[in-house]
C-alpha cells in the first residue's frame, strides 16, 4: 500500500484530528496531585469553565473539582484510577477468552453506570436550551468532510465528500442538546488498584482484573460513587440528542454487552442513521489517521482500539443510505470497505513527527489516565 503524503494532509490532520495538541501536566498543589490541561486554542477555556462550574450545581454525578483556572488552562483534581474505555475493554478480552458472564455482568454494571448519569445529563438541557444559550452547532460538515477528503487523498480512493451533504443536513436538522461527547474515554473510575502505573504489561493488567472478578471485589466496586466524568469541552456545540447514546452504547468498548445477533440498522430513522454516520466516521477516522500518519503516537494512545469496527459499520449504513435515497452513489460504502482493509496497514515511518509538525515536540502519548 502507498500512502499519498503532502504538507496540506499532515497540516489537517494536525489541526483537526490530533488530539495530543492539547497539552497535560501532572503537578503537586498542597501536597496532593492535580492535572492541568492546557487550552487547544479552539475551545474556550473560560466557556467550559462556567459550563462545568454550573452543571455541578445540577448533577448527583461526580466531576473532578476544578481547583483554578486561567485563559490558558484548567487544573483539576487528579483521579488516580483507569478510563472506563480501559476496563471494558479489559472485560472484553476475559469475556472471549473465558465465555465467563461475570465479565459480561461487570460490564453491563458499568454501562448502566454510564447510561443513568448520560440521562441525567440530557435532562438539564431539554426543550429549548442549546437556542436560548446561542450554542453553536456542531461543526458537522467540517469535520465529517475533513475525516473523508484526507484518508482518500492519501489513500487515492475516488469519493466525492459532497455526497455526504444531505447526510450532514439531517444530522444538523435535529442537533438540540449539548454535545457531552459521551466516549467511555471520557470517564475516570476511581480505582486506584487498576491504575496504569502498577503494571508491568497489559497481561499482567488482565491478571489482576481477572482475580478481581472471580473473587467478587471489582462488582463491589462498581457503585456510582467512583464514576467520575472529564471534558466538556465539546457541551459549546449542540448536536442531536441520539449522537450521545450512540457514542456510548455503540462504542466499540460497549457494542460487545449487546446482543451478539442483533442485526445492524434494522429499524433505525433517518436520522439515527446519520447521526451514527457523523459520529462514527469521527471515531473511526481519527483513529486510522493516526494509524496512517503518526503510528508510534496510534500505538500508545489506540493500541486496545480496532478502527475497523466503525469503517465495517459505516458501510452497512451506507448501503441503507442508498436505499433511502440519502446517498445517491452506492460505491460509497465500498470506500468504506477499502478503508476496513487500510486499517490493517503499518507505515514504514512516522509522517508526522519526520515531517516535524510540531516544533520542539515534547509530545507524551498516553493510552489511560494520564500519563501512563
Amino acid at each position: 500500500m502507498k500512502l499519498n503524503i503532502n504538507k496540506k494532509l499532515l497540516k489537517l490532520f494536525y489541526t483537526d484530528l490530533w488530539k495530543d495538541f492539547r497539552q497535560l501536566e501532572v503537578i503537586s498543589v498542597n501536597g496532593d496531585k492535580a492535572i492541568r490541561r492546557y487550552s487547544d486554542n479552539q475551545t474556550s477555556i473560560q466557556d467550559e469553565y462556567q459550563f462545568i462550574k454550573e452543571l455541578k450545581k445540577k448533577a448527583s454525578f461526580k466531576i473532578p473539582n476544578i481547583i483554578s483556572h486561567t485563559d490558558n488552562y484548567l487544573l483539576f483534581q487528579y483521579v488516580p484510577g483507569t478510563r472506563a474505555f480501559n476496563l471494558l475493554m479489559d472485560l472484553k478480552v476475559l469475556y472471549e477468552q473465558e465465555k465467563n458472564k461475570e465479565y459480561f455482568s461487570i460490564g453491563t454494571q458499568i454501562m448502566q453506570l454510564l447510561q443513568d448519569d448520560l440521562k441525567e445529563f440530557q435532562s438539564f438541557y431539554e426543550g429549548n436550551y442549546a437556542e436560548e444559550t446561542h450554542l453553536d452547532l456542531y461543526p458537522a460538515f467540517e469535520k465529517t468532510k475533513n475525516v473523508f477528503f484526507l484518508l482518500t487523498s492519501m489513500l487515492g480512493l475516488q469519493m466525492s465528500v459532497d455526497e455526504l451533504d444531505k447526510i450532514i443536513s439531517i444530522y444538523l436538522s435535529n442537533s438540540d442538546t449539548p454535545f457531552r461527547d459521551a466516549t467511555p474515554k471520557n470517564v475516570i473510575l476511581d480505582i486506584p488498584l487498576l491504575n496504569q502505573k502498577n503494571f508491568n504489561s497489559r497481561n499482567e493488567r488482565l491478571d489482576v482484573v481477572k482475580e478481581q472478578v472471580k473473587s467478587g471485589e471489582l462488582k463491589r466496586k462498581i457503585i456510582r460513587d467512583i464514576v467520575y466524568h472529564i471534558d466538556f469541552s465539546g457541551c459549546s456545540f449542540r448536536c442531536p440528542k441520539k449522537d450521545d447514546w450512540i457514542t456510548i452504547s455503540q462504542h466499540e468498548a460497549s457494542v460487545w454487552l449487546k446482543e451478539h445477533n442483533q442485526k445492524r440498522n434494522v429499524g433505525e430513522s433517518d436520522e439515527e442513521l446519520c447521526t451514527k454516520f457523523v459520529r462514527f466516521s469521527r471515531l473511526g477516522g481519527r483513529k486510522l489517521a493516526y494509524r496512517l500518519l503518526n503510528n508510534s503516537g496510534y500505538q500508545i494512545r489506540f493500541g486496545l482500539d480496532n478502527e475497523a469496527y466503525y469503517f465495517y459499520q459505516l458501510s452497512d449504513i451506507c448501503k441503507t443510505l442508498v436505499k433511502r435515497g440519502i446517498i445517491s452513489d452506492p460505491s460509497v460504502s465500498d470506500v468504506m470497505l477499502q478503508l476496513v482493509k487500510a486499517c490493517n496497514y503499518t507505515p514504514p515511518e512516522d509522517y508526522f513527527h519526520s515531517h516535524k509538525m510540531v516544533k520542539n515536540d515534547t509530545t507524551i502519548y498516553y493510552s489511560d489516565v494520564f500519563p501512563n
